[in-house]
């Protein structure tokens, strides 16, 4: 997003099974029983701290990893639907979780995107490429270093 002339100011990334994040809206992680599965995060906290963050009307881009630990999730992302300068990306490994509640929720006002695991062979292939470009980095740097 940075790289097509976003503000890193505009990106709000939040994950909700992270410490530091919480820590952000006065949650505890070690308060929070994570592996119950329970919402347990505090959404008006969740919501303060965003409303803090956005404070202009450019558009804000937010990243919400393992939103099904907030409680009462599917009104908070209804809440941000209503912000016309929100956009809000949703990730998460609870799939099954966030599929069902998700697309019965918001229906026709999302777009869900699966994206499966690299077999070996595209995890090699891609392996290959970034070792050529790393060293291609390499001669590059040396050459430009020598002509100095």
């Amino acid at each position: 997003m940075t790289q097509s002339g976003v503000d890193e100011n505009h990106i709000i990334k939040f994950a909700f099974d992270s410490g530091s994040d919480l820590l952000k809206i006065g949650e505890d992680l070690m308060d929070l029983d994570v592996l119950s599965g329970e919402r347990l995060v505090d959404p008006k906290k969740f919501l303060d701290y965003i409303m803090s963050q956005t404070n202009d009307n450019y558009k804000f881009y937010i990243i919400l990893d393992e939103v099904q630990l907030l409680k009462s999730f599917e009104q908070v992302l209804n809440e941000f639907l209503r912000q016309y300068n929100f956009d809000v990306y949703i990730t998460g490994s609870n799939s099954r979780f966030l599929s069902k509640d998700v697309i019965t929720e918001f229906a026709g006002r999302g777009d869900e995107i699966h994206i499966m695991p690299l077999v070996f062979s595209d995890f090699f292939k891609l392996m290959i490429v970034t070792k050529k470009a790393l060293l291609l980095n390499i001669k590059f740097t040396a050459v430009y270093q020598l002509e100095l």
